[in-house]
């Protein structure tokens, strides 16, 4: 991504555990990772001030919170977006990405809308089988897109990303 310095969002903390491999890809980056669930909050709160990271925790729904920020002109985006999948998951349909809560769609235009004029790149995690219908939602908000998925066995429920740009297209 064409950027010197990147922000780091997590809209759906959780663990922080994918923010945490995340920054170890992408060393000299910020993050920020939003828990709305206040059990969650302090037990991430805890576990990574045990590990010293760099990861600004903020408890409350990144909606609300999201508008506060400003991000410098300059500096590149990586969204990882996981909401809960609820009732979004079929096993014969594949992941919904319409049907998380909120549904991935919703996110990306949020983000889209605060930072028209960032480079990003979102990161949304998927299924070994992703709703077409679905896919084809974000493949028209995003510049580029590529779905990885990666096998951990043969049995299948392997999991995998999206990865889409908006701004810029890799070489």
């Amino acid at each position: 991504m064409p950027a010197n310095q990147f922000l780091v969002i997590d809209p759906f903390a959780g663990s922080c555990n994918t923010l945490f491999w995340i920054l170890r890809s992408l060393p000299s980056s910020e993050a920020i990772a939003f828990e709305s669930d206040q059990q969650v909050f302090r037990l991430t709160f805890r576990n990574l001030a045990a590990l010293n990271q760099r990861i600004e925790l903020v408890h409350g729904d990144y909606l609300r919170l999201l508008a506060e920020r400003r991000v410098q002109e300059d500096r590149g985006m990586v969204i990882f977006i996981a909401p809960p999948w609820g009732t979004a998951l079929d096993e014969v349909q594949g992941l919904d990405l319409r049907r998380t809560t909120p549904p991935v769609i919703e996110v990306i235009d949020e983000f889209a809308r605060q930072f028209p004029t960032h480079k990003t790149l979102f990161a949304v995690q998927a299924y070994e089988q992703v709703s077409v219908p679905s896919l084809n939602q974000i493949r028209m908000r995003l510049d580029w897109t590529d779905v990885r998925i990666y096998p951990i066995n043969d049995k299948g429920r392997n999991y995998g990303v999206i990865l889409g740009t908006k701004g810029w297209v890799p070489r």
